[in-house]
Formats: C-alpha cells, sequence, structure tokens
C-alpha cells in the first residue's frame, strides 16, 4: 500500500496491518519491530525503473551520517522530470521518509 495517491498516514496503517497480520508468526519478538524501527518502501524502488532511488533511502536508512548529503525526494523528483518527462507525482513511496 505505497505508491501515487498514498499519504504517509496510509503506509503507515498498511505497515501496522501488515505486523498485526504476521504476530502469530512471531514479528512481534523482532526487535526492529519491538522498538518501532520498521520501514516500508514501494516495489519500484527496488525492482523498477526508480531502483536508484530506493538504494539512496536504503543507505541513509543505515548510515544517515554517511549520506547526509542525499536528497532521496529531490532525486526522485530529478528522475521523474528528467527521464520520464512526469511532474512530480503526489504519492508515498517510502515510510518513513528518510532525513
Amino acid at each position: 500500500m505505497s505508491g501515487p495517491g498514498f499519504s504517509g498516514e496510509d503506509v503507515r496503517d498498511g505497515l501496522d496491518n501488515m505486523i498485526e497480520e504476521r504476530a502469530n508468526e512471531g514479528i512481534g519478538i523482532v526487535t526492529a519491530v519491538k522498538n518501532d524501527n520498521t520501514y516500508a518502501i514501494d516495489y519500484d524502488f527496488v525492482c523498477g525503473p526508480r531502483w536508484i532511488v530506493g538504494h539512496v533511502c536504503f543507505a541513509k536508512w543505515l548510515h544517515p551520517d554517511l549520506f547526509e548529503d542525499l536528497d532521496p525526494e529531490q532525486i526522485h523528483k530529478e528522475f521523474l522530470e528528467d527521464f520520464l518527462g512526469v511532474e512530480e507525482l503526489e504519492g508515498t513511496w517510502v515510510y518513513p521518509m528518510p532525513r
């Protein structure tokens, strides 16, 4: 539940629902889930043509101090405009957005 037309709240709710649905499978004992340190990323940011933006998000989530100069939102905007000729799309592709 991410992509065009979805808000950050929509994506967060989807992530919470996924965690709840898998509670019987033991996901609740995972440290990241216990500490509310979970992330969501749209499939297109992993396997689609915008994978480079997804890689920037992963880099910033894992090592924010090393990649503080990268801005995934700006990179995504430039990709859409320069390579696809598309104005910025309203939606949420990652949650939370790396800062």
